[in-house]
């Protein structure tokens, strides 16, 4: 259902469709929150919403989802911190939030997303240092995290992984310590 400018809202009764396993309706004009509801939908494995206009804050519940392996909610009006609960993900391996409007820290749970090979956090407001929990994406192949409000210094542990050849891009702002990273 992605790209046909549906207008709508994601329903409140979402979690009601137990047996869903993929939602794409990115790319399109959908307006308003994520449901909290969105953490029932136990079999779902990919949920792509991105490139629409929802707003509000991402829902922890979405750290129930067990079987999800892609969350995609890039270029939308997301606000507020990313919830710790994502890092419950266990089969995830794409996590996509380009472009929103999150701030806080990036948790340090995200660490334990031992299957993710890409995650992308650019162009929002995160601020602190990146944990170096990131270090354990040993499937990691992409991580983005350019235009944010990061400070410090890129981890040793992430540094070994781009000198390894396991994280292929490696996307960090100049402004940060790094003696790995391409501005170094």
């Amino acid at each position: 259902m992605g790209s046909n400018e549906f207008e709508s809202e994601l329903p409140s009764n979402l979690g009601e469709l137990s047996h869903l396993e993929l939602l794409n309706i990115q790319s399109n004009k959908i307006k308003g929150s994520i449901p909290a509801s969105i953490g029932l939908l136990s079999n779902l494995r990919s949920l792509k919403l991105g490139i629409n206009n929802l707003q509000g804050s991402v829902p922890s519940s979405i750290g129930n989802l067990s079987q999800l392996t892609t969350l995609e909610l890039a270029s939308n009006r997301l606000e507020g911190t990313l919830p710790s609960d994502l890092g419950m993900l266990s089969n995830l391996r794409e996590l996509d939030f380009t472009i929103n409007r999150l701030t806080g820290t990036i948790p340090k749970t995200l660490g334990g997303l031992e299957k993710i090979q890409r995650i992308s956090l650019p162009n929002n407001n995160l601020s602190g240092t990146i944990p170096s929990e990131l270090g354990r994406y040993v499937n990691a192949t992409v991580l983005d995290l350019t235009n944010n409000k990061l400070e410090g210094s890129v981890p040793k542990e992430i540094c070994t992984l781009k000198r390894q050849g396991k994280l292929v891009f490696l996307e960090i702002d100049c402004s940060l310590s790094c003696d790995c990273c391409p501005c170094a």
